[in-house]
């Protein structure tokens, strides 16, 4: 457990960032779902719709690999294990929300 980790002195810097992920994993589906929508819609018509498709899924793997790549250098930079969850669901949220805008 992290509790008996700390108390022998050993970081538990991973078993948390871990755990983080597991909670937050959900969450991130959702946002990665969600982070396609204005990529699918944003094309013009003439656009096939499996282009749409493809470049969304392109779209959705290069955040995951994004989101495991900014947790593994947020435990070698030292940043806090929640914060190395959250932060680039966080912010493709806000990207997601700033592009829906501009599908209107």
């Amino acid at each position: 457990s992290v509790r008996g980790m700390r108390q022998r002195g050993e970081s538990a810097q991973h078993h948390l960032l871990a755990f983080w992920r597991r909670i937050t994993m959900p969450l991130v589906a959702a946002i990665m779902v969600f982070l396609s929508l204005p990529v699918v819609f944003s094309m013009p018509p003439r656009v096939p719709f499996g282009f749409r498709v493809a470049a969304a899924a392109l779209l959705g793997i290069g955040f995951q690999m994004l989101n495991q790549t900014f947790s593994s250098f947020g435990l070698v930079y030292g940043l806090d294990p929640f914060l190395c969850a959250t932060l680039p669901a966080s912010g493709a949220l806000a990207v997601g929300l700033w592009r829906m805008r501009a599908v209107d």
